[in-house]
């Protein structure tokens, strides 16, 4: 995805979303909607806006971050396209398995369609499988873990890493004032709360 979404873009689109959850305050303040815009503005506003609307269509409770990134990138790939595609040139590989040549063809194979696979063991197995059997047994099998694999990479390479916006960035004096659990004062506990939502995002996204 490119052309990232702008900041006032984005306002519109959670605007929407509290719309349509009105109960639940799941942004409930200017350092939150931070946090989300700083995990989400690499995304763009057609394709965000796009998994906002199909999230709020489908789903009853409010979203997380992951739950809109996921939405967004199944949206703008679907795996089951992908899966399609590389089980067509599985195919045309297994019609070589038998030929001196099957390794190279072997070889030219993603990692994950020869992950599925197993082994070049295997891929000869399968060269040697009837094609209405192939199609009535192995291709579920592979379409339904190509997504699966797919979709799990997609949202590893798509968290950022710096969830906190250079504005909110915590300076060393606040971080020492937050580590310092003697004697806490009202005025502490009042930096630590957003700290704790911080690591809060962090852990729903797996983060921590």
């Amino acid at each position: 995805m490119s052309n990232r979404i702008s900041i006032e873009d984005f306002r519109v689109i959670v605007r929407g979303l509290m719309a349509a959850y009105p109960r639940d305050n799941f942004i409930p303040d200017e350092y939150t909607f931070n946090l989300w815009y700083t995990a989400l503005q690499d995304i763009s506003y057609p394709a965000l806006n796009k998994a906002a609307t199909s999230y709020i269509m489908s789903r009853t409770f409010p979203p997380t971050v992951a739950d809109i990134r996921q939405m967004a990138y199944d949206l703008d790939a679907p795996a089951d396209d992908i899966a399609g595609e590389e089980w067509s040139n599985l195919m045309k590989a297994l019609g070589h398995s038998g030929s001196p040549e099957a390794i190279d063809y072997w070889d030219r194979l993603p990692e994950n369609t020869r992950k599925i696979v197993g082994s070049f063991r295997e891929f000869q197995e399968w060269g040697n499988t009837q094609t209405c059997d192939l199609m009535s047994v192995q291709r579920p099998m592979f379409i339904k873990r190509f997504e699966e694999m797919s979709r799990a990479e997609r949202l590893r390479g798509a968290v950022p890493t710096n969830l906190a916006p250079p504005s909110k960035q915590l300076t060393a004096e606040t971080i020492a004032k937050l580590e310092d659990r003697s004697g806490q004062t009202e005025e502490h506990k009042a930096v630590e709360a957003p700290h704790e939502r911080l690591n809060e995002l962090k852990r729903r996204l797996g983060m921590l």
